[in-house]
């Protein structure tokens, strides 16, 4: 059983221990959904280098453009975060819900602007 009875100590040591990932859905999440990641950015770039071979089969018939574009495909990186801590997560989703208070009333106006002018 544990020694601390306060509610609010309790959630003070729960920040302060407790981690989270901020691309996956669970704290666990990344172990799968990098690997999916990794392969889907590798077929991305198959694909792609595949599409630029076929264009620049004959070298005198294919755009300079998509040639100099097959010499500079590169693959997607995956990026990995790490863990956040809970209290950095919870500061940063609060951050985010205060900056989208009136966004698309903005979006709207500024659509708006654009149209008349």
């Amino acid at each position: 059983m544990s020694s601390i009875k306060n509610p609010l100590e309790k959630k003070r040591i729960a920040y302060l221990h407790d981690h989270c990932y901020r691309g996956c859905p669970s704290n666990k999440g990344w172990r799968k959904s990098k690997p999916l990641k990794k392969a889907k950015a590798r077929r991305a770039f198959r694909k792609k280098a595949n599409d630029l071979a076929r264009v620049c089969l004959s070298e005198d018939a294919a755009p300079s453009a998509s040639i100099r574009k097959q010499n500079g495909t590169r693959q997607a990186k995956v990026f990995d975060w790490g863990p956040v801590a809970l209290a950095k997560f919870v500061a940063w989703k609060k951050s985010k819900r205060e900056e989208m208070i009136g966004a698309r009333k903005k979006r709207m106006a500024k659509r708006l602007a654009g149209r008349v002018t």
